[in-house]
This record gives C-alpha cells, sequence and structure tokens, in this order.
C-alpha cells in the first residue's frame, strides 16, 4: 500500500510539473517524466489482475480498474489476454506474449508482439 500511495503521489507531482510546463520548453522533459510514471502503472495493473497487490478483492479489483482505465487497456481485455498468455506459456504457436526468431535460431523473442521494439528486435 505504501509503494501504490508513492506511486499514486508520484502522478499527482509529475502531472502538476506537466501542467506547470505548459507553454515552455519545459513541456519536453516534464512529459517524458510523466509517460515514465504512466507506463509503470503496468506493474499495479498486472499484479491487480491475479489478485496479489491488496489485501482484499474489492481494492484489487478497483486498482485493477483505475490503473486500466488510466492505460487506457480495457481490464476485461487485459484480462484474457493475459489468462490466454498463461495457458500457453511457452508455447511460441499459441502464446501471443512470444515472437518465434528467425529460421536457424533456437530461441524465441520475449517482447510482445504489438512491440514497435519487436519489429526492430525480433523481425521473423
Amino acid at each position: 500500500m505504501i509503494v501504490l500511495c508513492g506511486h499514486m503521489a508520484c502522478l499527482g507531482i509529475t502531472g502538476w510539473l506537466l501542467y506547470g510546463a505548459l507553454g515552455t520548453l519545459w513541456v519536453v522533459p516534464a512529459t517524458l517524466l510523466h509517460g515514465f510514471v504512466i507506463v509503470h502503472l503496468f506493474a499495479p495493473l498486472r499484479e491487480s489482475s491475479h489478485g496479489t497487490t491488496l489485501k482484499t478483492r474489492k481494492f484489487n479489483i478497483a486498482l485493477f480498474w483505475l490503473t486500466g482505465l488510466i492505460l487506457t487497456l480495457p481490464p476485461q481485455f487485459f484480462r484474457l489476454e493475459h489468462a490466454a498468455h498463461h495457458a500457453f506459456t511457452g508455447d511460441p504457436e499459441r502464446d501471443q506474449e512470444m515472437i518465434p526468431r528467425p529460421r536457424g535460431s533456437a530461441a524465441t523473442c520475449s517482447t510482445p508482439r504489438r512491440s514497435p521494439i519487436s519489429k526492430i528486435f525480433c523481425a521473423t
């Protein structure tokens, strides 16, 4: 709970900095800093989808929905996609979060398929 409160405080502070930087060149670093904090909301989203973030189920569900809405990642969609990942973990044919490496390579790329990074490092 302390980490979550700290994360929310960082979100508020960086949002305030971004608002104060509007109309100046400081908007660029403020946007990057705020974006960095927002991206890290994925961790509580993922953990609360498992029900392991907070002590009660109600609070886990509330956190799951709050972080999903902030990240514009529909929580129900994420839950289904993540469940499919767990069902097929390690299966390069059915695990949506794995990308087969080019032929001749035994390794797989763990970058999600939708990621722009996968197009660079995990080309097939």
